[in-house]
């Protein structure tokens, strides 16, 4: 199985890499609108301000830089007094080549595409580099890369929408450029060292380090002290790096679990659930016994039934059919009973959705948020001491209102179980009659039934119910066709039966009174007349 899976997942697994010219953290280019380059500051002091001291930095355009001049035509900087250079080093402004109007339209691009990425994502992609790889590909020595070496996480802040941005540090881990690293190796055969502890990363040193690992390649250059505010996302190599299946442990590998061999190999031939929709849930299954926080519906029910057999699935349905519920309801039950769940989402709203829920019911407590932008080793340290000094919870309240819920649930059962019995010997649950009699009602404007006295009605059985149904169908049919009955010319009759000797009779009869009607109205003429 092993040998069917490797092949397969390798396969996925290089997707997922990409060390094209594309990619950012290989071949970096500042953006036309966002994104900023940091000029006249030096890559040690910048990461001692904003990592070590944990300051905030704001941001300083160029002295009488107007805006109509062209970029590409714009002189460099002109040179700073030593003096002036320590200066820059030590205050907590980043010095930038853009006018003070360009710098904050850049500024604000770059702050809103930022926060786009936490709010779908929940990944924080902005990223402060510290330091410059130009490197030059097999076959291409003009055409200079750059990548970036020390990646600090950054978010930008304002109090309000009048105060200018400040940049600061978010706590996260200093990324390693592991795009960078996977190049390098599989190009070049050249190791690009991984990024201490930021406790003990002394930049200057790092950088000297990778100088000794390019020293036999022409032409490359290690820049220190060049900065970049911009986008970089290596998400998707973590992926890569976790399913290489070589790093995991012989027990836990990857192609010896069931579910991905089902998916790359056997297919899925799991049974169908053991619990249905045609079963009473309080009475047939073990419904109870599920720790349930939230509303469920008989379905959502029957999915936690599911789960709890240790059954793999899918839930499927539209917006607002209550899947977030059902995930509310998974992760009680499965905590209440001692286990451990990894809930993971493609967009960060899905994962907030359900941490709401849980936070309302008060297992908030019990959610650790491992790999959201929210995570840090402080902030995950100072959460694990906060809740291991919680306490056992106090449930006692709980367990009296558990205790008063079983006579609630058996009332509310035996109401449905009446509500679904069939009414006489008809054949139909009380409940489709009051729904067909709604329907009806709602159908012609809030209709009013007659009160009708039928005696046999509790000894009606399905077969006579289905005469009478024939028979008013035939009724409906008629009238249909003739229109309503009080409309007719022959309304009121005693008639049931007019045969055509009857016709006949009736035609002579009729003639006589149209002639009999003739003289009368002429009679009443000519006495009107004398009158």
């Amino acid at each position: 199985m092993r040998d069917l899976i490797f092949p397969k997942l390798e396969a996925a697994r290089k997707e997922l890499l990409d060390l094209g010219m594309r990619n950012t953290l290989l071949n970096y280019k500042v953006p036309k609108a966002r994104g900023l380059q940091i000029v006249q500051e030096q890559s040690a002091s910048i990461y001692r301000i904003l990592v070590k001291q944990n300051k905030a930095m704001t941001f300083l355009g160029r002295p009488g830089k107007k805006e109509t001049e062209d970029e590409e035509e714009m002189p460099e900087l002109p040179p700073l007094t030593e003096d002036e250079l320590q200066e820059a080093y030590n205050d907590t402004r980043l010095q930038t080549n853009e006018s003070e109007q360009k710098l904050q339209a850049r500024i604000l691009n770059t702050y809103y595409a930022a926060r786009t990425s936490l709010e779908e994502q929940g990944v924080n992609t902005l990223f402060l580099s510290l330091g410059m790889l130009s490197w030059f590909e097999k076959g291409n020595d003009k055409e200079v890369r750059k990548a970036p070496l020390i990646l600090v996480p950054v978010t930008l802040e304002r109090s309000s929408a009048g105060e200018r941005f400040r940049l600061r540090y978010t706590g996260g881990e200093i990324g390693t450029n592991l795009s960078l690293q996977a190049k390098m190796m599989a190009d070049f055969n050249i190791s690009i060292p991984g990024i201490p502890e930021e406790e003990d990363l002394d930049s200057t040193a790092y950088f000297n380090l990778i100088r000794e690992h390019i020293t036999h390649m022409e032409n490359w250059e290690v820049e220190a002290d060049a900065i970049e505010l911009g986008f970089f996302s290596f998400g998707k190599f973590m992926i890569y790096h976790d399913l290489d299946t070589s790093g995991w442990p012989e027990p836990k590998n990857p192609a010896d679990h069931p579910i991905l061999q089902s998916l790359f190999g056997t297919g899925f031939t799991e049974p169908q659930p053991a619990v249905g929709e045609e079963h009473k849930l309080d009475q047939e299954t073990d419904a109870g016994q599920l720790m349930q926080v939230v509303d469920a519906d008989s379905s959502q029910v029957i999915a936690m039934l599911a789960v709890h057999e240790g059954r793999n699935m899918v839930i499927q349905g539209p917006p607002g059919t209550g899947k977030s519920q059902t995930i509310t309801n998974l992760i009680a039950d499965a905590v209440g009973n001692g286990k451990k769940v990894l809930f993971v989402a493609e967009k960060m709203a899905a994962l907030e959705v359900v941490k709401r829920r849980l936070d309302s019911i008060g297992l908030g407590e019990a959610c650790l948020e491992l790999h959201s932008h929210k995570a840090n080793k402080r902030e995950l340290h100072a959460e694990l001491k906060r809740i291991l000094e919680l306490g056992k919870p106090a449930v006692a309240h709980l367990e009296e209102e558990i205790r008063l819920l079983e006579p609630v649930t058996q009332e509310l059962n035996a109401y449905a179980d009446e509500m679904n019995r069939n009414a006489g010997q008809s054949g139909i649950s009380v409940h489709d009659v009051i729904g067909h009699l709604l329907r009806i009602s709602a159908e012609n404007g809030g209709y009013k039934f007659p009160v009708i006295a039928i005696s046999s009605l509790s000894s009606l059985d399905a077969a006579r119910m289905t005469d009478l149904e024939r028979a008013a169908g035939q009724v409906q049919a008629r009238l249909n066709s003739i229109g309503p009955p009080e409309k007719l010319v022959f309304y009121g009759t005693g008639l049931t039966v007019f045969l055509p000797k009857d016709e006949e009779l009736a035609g002579g009869l009729l003639s006589d009174a149209a002639r009999i009607t003739g003289n009368l109205m002429q009679a009443s003429e000519t006495l009107s007349r004398s009158m």
